[in-house]
């Protein structure tokens, strides 16, 4: 792994965390409120949201985890662009097919965490 690519991995994991916490937390308050009359009047308590979400978290991830990584990204690169570093690393001599092959790998890595979360946790999880 370049240095370019462990300094872009650096810059955006902070912003891809928070935006996956979000997006997982909003889709999941989403079903807690869809859910919610059985929740509150059937007597269903913190146990069950508990569990609800212990098994919704793959299904959840599957959703997120691609969507907070562009936002995380989009969000590291304009950082950088902002800051003058991406230019910094343009002057330096990295090419914009270098960064763009940087970005590539991160998505495959995204791409292929989903796809195993697909395939072999959230199937064990809806069962």
């Amino acid at each position: 792994m370049s240095i370019v690519t462990r300094y872009l991995l650096r810059r955006s994991l902070g912003p891809t965390l928070v935006a996956l916490l979000l997006l997982c937390g909003l889709i999941f308050v989403l079903q807690v409120m869809r859910l919610g009359h059985h929740v509150v009047g059937g007597g269903l308590g913190a146990g069950f949201v508990a569990w609800l979400a212990l098994y919704s978290l793959p299904t959840l991830l599957i959703f997120a985890l691609p969507l907070s990584l562009a936002a995380g990204l989009v969000f590291a690169m304009g950082r950088l662009a902002d800051t003058g570093q991406l230019l910094a690393l343009r002057l330096a001599g990295a090419s914009p097919a270098r960064l763009a092959a940087a970005v590539a790998a991160l998505s495959v890595g995204a791409a292929l965490a989903t796809l195993l979360l697909a395939a072999h946790v959230e199937p064990a999880a809806l069962t």
